[in-house]
This record gives structure tokens, sequence and C-alpha cells, in this order.
């Protein structure tokens, strides 16, 4: 019903407006190029002055004072208007290590790497403290008594009790006794069955795969 012509040009005429087709495209590039620049350089400088408004705010007093008002928890108030007490007490520090307060200290000790319940009732013996009392009612001076009688050099707990198993290893690793050879196998030290379970010292089975038929 309609048609549309189609484009026609001469030679004469492409030669004409290449150049000029070619100068236009290079001047957008240009302009595209310069115009990413200038707006890099605006964010930039933007967030420069940004930085300097949050130094110098954080210079200000009042800006101290509603930053620490903020940051400062609010305190749980109780029914009758005073400050309620946190349910969970901070558990007792003896020996770098922090002992269950809900237990008692006969068997709070016991999660210290090296007390064992012999050693549990010396040092608490030594001390004249109550095996039955539960460690959330020993008061400061009490657990300065446990800190210093677990220092004493009678008792090798924790990190030195570490070092010396491991110690006690790499000697026998080293001049290849029996039991070094099983430690460094992974195996049973001291004459156990391992062609059925040993499954602790070597670990879960690894399924290999039958042959072919």
């Amino acid at each position: 019903f309609f048609s549309v012509p189609l484009p026609f040009c001469t030679m004469q005429s492409y030669q004409e407006i290449a150049p000029a087709a070619e100068k236009s495209y290079i001047t957008k590039v240009a302009g595209a190029v310069i115009g990413a620049v200038a707006i890099g350089a605006f964010a930039f400088g933007y967030y420069q002055g940004g930085l300097q408004v949050d130094a110098e705010l954080e210079s200000t007093t009042v800006f101290n004072l509603i930053a620490n008002t903020v940051a400062r928890p609010a305190p749980s108030y109780s029914i009758f208007g005073s400050p309620r007490q946190s349910l969970a007490p901070l558990e007792a520090r003896v020996a770098g290590v922090e002992i269950p307060n809900n237990k008692r200290i006969e068997i709070a000790l016991q999660s210290i790497y090296g007390v064992g319940p012999k050693v549990a009732m010396d040092v608490l013996d030594a001390t004249g403290i109550n095996p039955d009392t539960r460690t959330r009612a020993l008061d400061e001076e009490e657990l300065t008594k446990l800190r210093q009688e677990l220092d004493k050099v009678d008792y090798i707990i924790e990190g030195d009790l570490r070092r010396e198993i491991r110690g006690n290893i790499e000697r026998l690793r080293a001049i290849r006794a029996y039991r070094g050879l099983r430690h460094e196998m992974g195996l049973p030290t001291r004459g156990q069955n391992t062609k059925n379970n040993a499954r602790t010292r070597k670990g879960k089975k690894i399924a290999i795969q039958g042959k072919k038929k």
C-alpha cells in the first residue's frame, strides 16, 4: 500500500560525508570520556569532604555526648523501678579457664585440663573450701586461694601439661621407638587389637571401590 524509498548516494557524496561522520564520532567519544572523568572527580571530592566533616563532628563535645548516649545500653528495670541484675553472672576464671557457675566447685575444677577428682579434692583441702559449694557462691578471696594453689609447681595443668605431652611424643618419634612409630601411623600404642574397631585412632572408614567383574 505504501513504499519507503531506499537511501541512495553516489561515491562522490559518500566521500564528502565520511570525514564529517568520523569527526562527529570522535567528538562524541571524547565528550563521554571527559564527562566520566568529571563525574569521578566530583564523587571523590564529595567523599573527601564528607570525611573531613565527620572528623570535625567527632571533635565536638556535643557529638561525643550524643555518640556515648546512643552507644551506652539502656538499663533494664524491674517492676519496682530499680535496675535489674543480670540473671547470668560472669563465670569464675581459674588458671585461665572459665569454670561453670552452676556446678559444685569439686566438679567445676575438673573442667581445667589436667585437674581430675584427686587433684580437685587436694586443692580444696589445701584451701579449706567446702567441695559442695557452688561456684557462684564463692567470693573473690576464695577464688584467689584456688588460683594461688593451682599456680604451685606441684600441679602441671593446661598449657604446661599440653607442652609436656607433646614433647614426650616428639621424643619417642625422634628415637624411632615403637610407641613413636605408632603415633606417627595414628594407631593405638598399647597393644590394642586393630583388625576390628580402633576407629577412634584410625578415623572413619574409607570406602574402597571393588574390582569390576
